[in-house]
């Protein structure tokens, strides 16, 4: 663990600025100045870019070394020297800056020590960088678990987000928030640009020409998103050879193998800070992929483009439609967090939040990379976190897919509509009752629910409950909003997912939450069978059933799904009743 005595060169985005071209530039092919014989009062030269696009050098004292062991970061101590220097001090977007002493490779500007007096660094070892470039591949980029692995989790998270209790994952420009707060803990800071880019139509911005690739000393950016919302951690190019480089000299997230954008980028101006200061720098075109993320450092390719994840969203609302396209990197664990922060971002940038009560997530189709495409039912939401409830239930939809348990779900592309709405349409779940506690298999059974609008008079719903064929003893009877009710249900179907086929099947089956869902379900032990609940058996055949490997035992409390039906309310409803009635013994059970 690395200690918290220094914080890591923190990175930043947006703009413009630059300077005389200087003759001096870092030396090519330079060999590696070993750890072992660094020493105090050696003298180097650093390069790095203080304005526009241009590489400029500065002075290095080697102070001495900090070797903590092998599990631990190494560094060497600087003190760095320099017009620019003396009057930021150490700016956050230098890391990765090239340090050479007597033509040979130091290291790269890594860390550095906030409300520091003096510009002092800690550089990462040139050996410790390139053993980025060597390490073994691994599976960080596909084979972790997603932020959601069932079905029963998503409602769960949905359900929460729909009472206003669950916890808000984005920040207060749109970020994400855990993103962020994991992203300052490992030193950085940055900024969220949101943009009326290029349309789907073709008649706005296009994207970015390729730039040229930065040598040693130049600036770049790591793309978590782009297009028309553009999320960018900044840093500075440590080594360069034939298509192949390294920068940061520590890591960006630490996710091991990855496939990330990376931008050429131009820095506007310094900004100094009594804390820490930074580069307000912008990106410009693409230049390559970061394909490892490692302790020491980032290491990729120039001319090589990753496959990110493109989305198409229409706002409606005031005015014309408008079309946006953005694209998020491809990572189970980011790339849900980053759609919501993105379509927050956006939604705030051309829609503010006044006069808006309820969204519209309609038109939501995910096209996968087999050809096929899924279309999701239409949701609203609304509330004071009309849109961060909104978001959520898209996050976290996504994060279902990458981390569902069955199969590898591959997305070729996300389009959706969002509608802004002036009313307030959520309504409150008061209170429901039926017209007795006890009915006969086939008698009529009415149901009253009491839904309060938003500031508008209560309403009674009522509805007949069918009860042919029901099971003699009691039932058990879920009445309210779509997701809560679907969140019962999903422990009481008859079947349950087991492919990611089925996954999708249920998905595109689950209702629109602008209506009032009805379940009725019998409680009883049972056996998962597979992947379908088997109840009502003899003891001995259950005993019999449950010793194979492929059943599964039910917990106590497993309910068998027995009827369900959504009633449209014109409205979101929120909340929902559990009410039991008994279904009489009458000699024989309805058939």
């Amino acid at each position: 663990m690395e200690s918290r005595q220094f914080v890591r060169i923190r990175f930043l985005l947006p703009l413009l600025l630059s300077l005389p071209l200087l003759a001096q530039s870092p030396p090519r092919d330079a060999p590696v100045f070993p750890f072992s014989e660094v020493h105090a009062g050696l003298d180097g030269t650093g390069f790095t870019v203080f304005h526009g696009e241009t590489v400029t050098p500065f002075r290095v004292r080697v102070l001495g070394t900090v070797d903590q062991g092998a599990a631990m970061t190494r560094m060497i101590v600087c003190r760095l020297e320099g017009d620019d220097l003396t009057k930021t001090g150490v700016l956050a977007a230098m890391s990765g800056s090239p340090v050479y002493v007597e033509g040979k490779f130091l290291g790269a500007v890594a860390y550095a020590w906030p409300f520091s007096k003096e510009p002092l660094c800690g550089v990462t070892p040139a050996q410790d960088l390139l053993e980025v470039k060597t390490e073994a591949q691994e599976a960080a980029a596909r084979g972790g678990a997603g932020p959601m692995e069932s079905l029963s989790s998503f409602l769960a998270a949905l359900e929460g987000a729909q009472g206003g209790d669950a916890a808000e994952p984005l920040a207060a420009d749109g970020s994400p928030r855990r993103l962020l707060d994991q992203l300052q803990d490992r030193g950085f800071t940055w900024s969220v640009a949101a943009r009326g880019g290029f349309s789907t139509s073709g008649d706005g911005k296009t994207p970015p020409a390729p730039a040229q690739p930065p040598g040693p000393g130049g600036m770049i950016a790591v793309q978590l998103v782009s297009g028309d919302v553009q999320y960018a951690a900044y840093g500075t190019v440590s080594w360069v050879k034939g298509d192949e480089f390294l920068a940061f000299g520590h890591p960006f997230l630490n996710l091991g193998s990855v496939e990330m954008p990376v931008v050429a980028a131009r820095v506007v101006t310094p900004v100094p800070s009594l804390q820490a200061g930074f580069k307000l720098s912008t990106p410009l075109g693409p230049v390559g992929v970061v394909t490892q993320d490692r302790k020491t450092g980032i290491f990729g390719r120039f001319g090589e483009r990753a496959h990110t994840l493109p989305v198409e969203v229409t706002l409606q609302g005031r005015g014309p439609d408008r079309r946006y396209h953005f694209e998020l990197i491809r990572h189970p664990l980011l790339t849900p967090a980053l759609l919501a922060g993105a379509l927050n971002s956006l939604w705030n940038s051309a829609e503010g939040q006044a006069g808006v009560r309820t969204i519209l997530v309609s038109g939501l189709t995910l096209e996968l990379l087999d050809g096929r495409s899924l279309r999701l039912k239409d949701q609203a939401f609304a509330g004071p976190t009309y849109s961060l409830d909104a978001f959520n239930y898209l996050s976290a939809l996504l994060g279902l897919l990458s981390g569902n348990p069955y199969g590898e779900v591959r997305l070729k592309a996300i389009r959706m509509t969002l509608e802004r709405m002036a009313d307030n349409r959520s309504a409150t779940v008061e209170a429901a009752w039926l017209d007795r506690d006890a009915v006969a298999a086939g008698e009529p059974l009415g149901l009253s629910v009491r839904l309060q609008p938003f500031q508008k008079p209560s309403r009674v719903i009522r509805l007949s409950i069918p009860t042919v064929g029901l099971p003699a003893g009691p039932i058990t009877l879920w009445v309210g909003g779509s997701f809560a009710v679907e969140q019962k249900m999903a422990g009481a179907l008859a079947e349950v997912p087991h492919s990611a086929k089925d996954l999708l099947k249920r998905l595109a089956e689950l209702p629109s939450d602008q209506c009032l869902r009805v379940a009725l379900a019998a409680r009883e032990p049972g056996l998962l069978l597979q992947d379908r609940r088997v109840g009502g058996l003899p003891p001995s055949m259950a005993a019999l059933l449950s010793a194979q490997p492929t059943a599964n035992a039910s917990p106590p409390e497993a309910a068998s799904l027995l009827w369900e039906d959504a009633v449209p309310a014109d409205s979101v409803p929120d909340g929902m009743v559990e009410l039991t009635f008994t279904v009489k013994e009458t000699g024989h059970e309805a058939k």
